[in-house]
């Protein structure tokens, strides 16, 4: 409740916001309801270690963060409900490590991320299907050692990835990748490397990779019918 007395009224926050377990072993933050009046954050917003924290609803009315979102180790937390007004991250994005993290409910309406938007290691997460407004990605999107993710067919907005996307491995349960069908450019690498794949029929709008294009270590890769408008690749 620190926010709402030393800043009283405040809906524009210029600097960095941390929201974090202290180890002081009370496990104490499980209500963001205090930070409802935020509407921009300008520095950077970390949600990281809350044991008993099982929602994002306080965050409401957020709709920018200036610089880095992390969502890391958040046991509790099953969707990022709560986040539904984001729509730009001016760095990077991390969800990382919510074991219990099922589906991206509550990015909605994210329209761009300024750097990275890392997907890592959430052992529960099925779907993606809550990203249909994301149009850019101004570095690298890596979506990688989430086991139970099922598909990727929810970019339907994706135009434009600024550095490298990266379909890793550790995705253990997918095993078509059917999505990206709006994505035009990628302007680093792209890499799919996952061992269950068997088919890859996504893609269909990709023009140019200013990078490499790596499909490697797909022991059940069956079939390719995606990249049917791919004309340039960089450094093949």
């Amino acid at each position: 409740n620190f926010f709402t007395t030393l800043y009283v009224g405040c809906t524009d926050f210029i600097g960095n916001l941390g929201i974090r377990d202290d180890n002081d072993g009370l496990d104490n933050i499980t209500d963001l309801s205090p930070l409802l009046q935020l509407v921009t954050l300008g520095g950077n917003l970390v949600i990281d270690g809350n044991q008993n924290l099982s929602s994002l609803i306080g965050l409401g009315n957020l709709n920018s963060v200036g610089k880095d979102l992390t969502i890391i180790s958040n046991p509790q937390i099953t969707s990022l409900s709560g986040l539904n007004e984001l729509s730009t991250i001016g760095s990077d994005l991390q969800i990382e490590n919510n074991i219990n993290l099922t589906n991206l409910m509550g990015l909605e309406s994210l329209n761009n991320t300024g750097k990275n938007f890392v997907i890592d290691g959430n052992s529960a997460l099925i779907t993606l299907e809550h990203l249909n407004s994301l149009d850019s990605v101004g570095s690298t999107l890596n979506i990688s050692n989430n086991n139970a993710l099922l598909n990727l067919d929810q970019f339907n907005s994706l135009k434009y990835i600024g550095s490298n996307l990266t379909i890793n491995t550790g995705n253990s349960a997918l095993e078509t990748i059917s999505g990206f069908n709006t994505l035009v450019i990628v302007e680093g690498n792209l890499t799919i490397r996952n061992v269950n794949i068997t088919s890859i029929s996504g893609f269909q709008n990709i023009d140019s990779i200013n990078g490499r294009l790596r499909i490697n270590v797909n022991s059940n890769l069956q079939s390719i019918t995606g990249f049917n408008n791919l004309t340039f690749v960089a450094n093949d």
